[in-house]
């Protein structure tokens, strides 16, 4: 039987009450060696010469000379007897194997916590409960999570032809200064390589980012439940794979029914553990693509009448928030008094308590350790603005009490109740005609398949309300709809101020940042939120409102936003609520599940190409060819596609009116009017002119007589002038 085994069952069962003689093991001659004395509560007890019975069980069954090894010494005080002892020279480290039964017997003595009078080992059974009427006294635990070890994954990732160069990229892609597309480009990223240049030489270590959230197993009408993924990503990889599924690592679900809240740094201890292993001792592992081995090293000032010229508070460094946090003496919720030390000093300070990541060695010289989300931000912006304008009666912030928080902290006179006691309608809010005429608009919008969801479905002209919006929604709706919704229903004021704020997210999430464009919205920014304060209400400003001032230097400061908002997880989160087959082990599916997707995915790299699995599957809107340009020889005699153009097409032709190129779908506009979503716009960019929009009326593909040019598709189209007032 192995040891972990063992383990289990002393963990479960524990030993038996009285067991000195391991007479079940074949002792028969120790009995009358030994003589019992009782104790006060009836029970015997041998005398040794030490008190310890679990050792002296060991004792008996490894022999006199195992004490001397100093790792039984570090906890026995037993003095062999031999006259012959081991030398000091012979003496070895014990094997792991060994070594984790010396860690079981010290476990034996080790206390429960600082002042406890309980050991480990002889009481862990007192840490379960009983189910109060069973009659098979089956065991709970109080609190239950799992935990997949994230080193062996991660590790994985070297061996596998299909990635383990990819891991590499981070360091071998070409940069261009000023412009950042991947979080290896962006400052933070560098200086973490001059901070730590010992982590910075070997290439292939891993930079990891963590994310958690909640989220509801059951529909709205189950029962209330909240689990929670820990969920941790590579950086290594290009922009392709750089937060996809497929390499996103589910390494801790906290069971439900509740939220852990602050208590969340107890499950995240063994990740912690393990992270500091990697960053301190390191792992081996084995690049394929290099056939080598390396080693890891992983509104109270807001007044009419005054202005305040304040400069903002100057950022701190990580080492000067662990300084004033050791200075205060928080306490991590993991200590013993931590609950009363904490409510005592977070009454002087905005301290709660001492995050566990501190415990982490590089963390206080990461520029960024905790990443504002700007999928959440813009949401709650988009929400409040939305609501708002539109003046929806439960959620506007247009009330009578924003009203007289107008009157008396702004000088809007003209915003006063009136002699009837009725307040007029504000400039930034939209009568219910002009709700109509947006909502009819709403509904005839069409966009590509997959940009976004249908949006024609979600207004309600009887309740006139805007229902079933989600996230990404919103952002579409931020970016690329706003500034046209508005731009004929509010005053020119109100909308430009809005059309700013809109053009502001669209730049913060572009896919590449120059560094020059972010500095330029840390500037712009404040002013932005200056117009609209004067323009909205008090209570309309809110932390929420306040945060897109930081995400300009959190941008700058750690690259692009599309490796750090909640769109990726929040679908990962949608990925392990479908594998829920037994709503009665909600993780316990998951992770069953979970180890099943994460094999067969690590199989799929040793498949042929032509097997269809994860990462060979073809496309939904893949042509079936090549993606490669054609390249044109400038000499015009052995030009073999002049050649086959001068010789004219066939005569016959074939009309289309669905085509996929490029992994990119068209249609003519003839076959999309009666479907929702809308593919056949089409746009050519003109460095000297701008950009020519237009729609397609026809696809039609025409045959050549010779290679290159064998088949050719044509798209004809309907141009739109983008000069002032000229049109189609």
């Amino acid at each position: 039987m192995d040891v972990e085994t063992i383990k289990h069952h002393f963990y479960m069962s524990g030993f038996v009450d009285n067991y000195f003689i391991w007479k079940h093991q074949g002792e028969k001659d120790v009995i009358g060696e030994i003589s019992f004395d009782r104790d006060l509560n009836g029970g015997a007890t041998p005398e040794f010469g030490y008190d310890n019975l679990y050792h002296q069980m060991i004792f008996y069954v490894v022999g006199p000379n195992f004490p001397q090894c100093s790792s039984w010494q570090s906890f026995s005080n037993f003095e062999p007897e031999s006259s012959n002892p081991c030398e000091p020279s012979m003496e070895e480290d014990p094997n792991p194997e060994s070594q984790k039964l010396y860690d079981l017997l010290q476990a034996a003595d080790a206390k429960l916590y600082p002042i406890s009078s309980l050991s480990k080992f002889a009481n862990v059974s007192r840490i379960y409960k009983h189910r109060v009427g069973s009659h098979k006294k089956k065991l709970i635990p109080y609190k239950k999570m799992y935990y997949f070890p994230l080193t062996p994954r991660l590790q994985r990732l070297y061996a596998s032809h299909a990635i383990a160069a990819n891991m590499r990229w981070h360091h071998q892609h070409t940069k261009e200064d000023g412009v950042m597309r991947h979080p290896s480009d962006s400052e933070a990223w560098k200086h973490f390589n001059d901070t730590h240049p010992f982590f910075a030489d070997e290439l292939r270590n891993v930079r990891m980012g963590l994310c958690t959230d909640g989220f509801q197993p059951f529909n709205q009408s189950g029962s209330k439940y909240s689990s929670w993924p820990v969920i941790v990503t590579p950086y290594n990889l290009p922009p392709g794979k750089c937060m996809k599924e497929a390499y996103t690592f589910l390494t801790v679900i906290v069971s439900g029914p509740n939220n852990p809240k602050h208590k969340i740094d107890v499950y995240l201890h063994p990740l912690i553990k393990e992270l500091t292993l990697l960053w301190e001792t390191g792992v081996e592992a084995f690049d394929i693509s290099k056939k080598m081995e390396y080693f890891w090293r992983d509104l109270k000032n807001f007044l009419k009448g005054k202005t305040f010229q304040r400069s903002p508070p100057p950022y701190r460094t990580g080492e000067e928030i662990l300084n004033q946090i050791c200075d205060l003496d928080i306490r991590k919720v993991t200590e013993v008094d931590a609950k009363q030390v904490n409510r005592r000093i977070c009454k002087s300070c905005g301290w709660k308590e001492r995050s566990i990541f501190w415990d982490l060695p590089y963390w206080r010289f990461n520029m960024i350790r905790h990443n504002l989300d700007v999928m959440h931000i813009e949401k709650n912006v988009f929400d409040n603005v939305f609501n708002t304008v539109l003046n929806f009666d439960d959620k506007t912030k247009d009330n009578p009490q924003s009203h007289q928080d107008m009157v008396e902290y702004c000088d809007r006179p003209q915003l006063a109740k009136d002699s009837n006691g009725k307040y007029p309608k504000a400039v930034y809010t939209i009568d219910k005609k002009a709700r109509h005429i947006l909502f009819n608009w709403v509904k005839g919008l069409k966009f590509p398949d997959g940009y976004v969801s249908n949006l024609g479905r979600c207004p309600d002209t009887n309740a006139k309300r805007i229902f079933g919006m989600k996230s990404h929604d919103c952002h579409v709706f931020m970016q690329r709809l706003l500034p046209i919704a508005f731009r004929e229903l509010l005053p020119s004021n109100v909308w430009q101020a809005l059309t700013e704020l809109s053009l502001f997210f669209k730049d913060l999430t572009s896919t590449t940042l120059r560094v020059d464009d972010m500095e330029r919205l840390e500037r712009d920014i404040p002013q932005i939120l200056c117009k609209l304060e004067r323009i909205f209400p008090p209570g309309f400003y809110d932390s929420m409102e306040h945060l897109p001032v930081h995400l300009p230097y959190e941008a700058r400061i750690a690259g692009p936003v599309q490796y750090r908002w909640m769109y990726p997880f929040e679908r990962y989160l949608g990925t392990l609520k479908r594998m829920i087959g037994n709503k009665a082990s909600v993780e316990g599916s998951i992770c069953e599940a979970y180890l099943m997707t994460e094999s067969t995915q690590l199989f799929s790299h040793y498949f042929e190409p032509h097997v269809m699995t994860r990462n060979h599957n073809v496309d939904c809107n893949d042509d079936g060819g090549d993606k490669e340009d054609i390249e044109v020889q400038c000499n015009p005699i052995e030009n073999e596609l002049l050649r086959s153009l001068a010789r004219g097409p066939l005569i016959d032709a074939t009309c289309y009116s669905t085509y996929f190129v490029n992994g990119y779908k068209f249609h003519i506009e003839c076959h999309g009017s009666t479907r929702s979503t809308m593919n056949s716009g089409v746009c050519i960019s003109d460095p000297n002119f701008g950009d020519y929009y237009g729609h397609i009326k026809e696809i039609i593909q025409v045959e050549y007589r010779e290679a290159p040019l064998k088949q050719t598709v044509l798209f004809k189209c309907e141009w739109f002038d983008p000069t002032m007032d000229v049109g189609v």
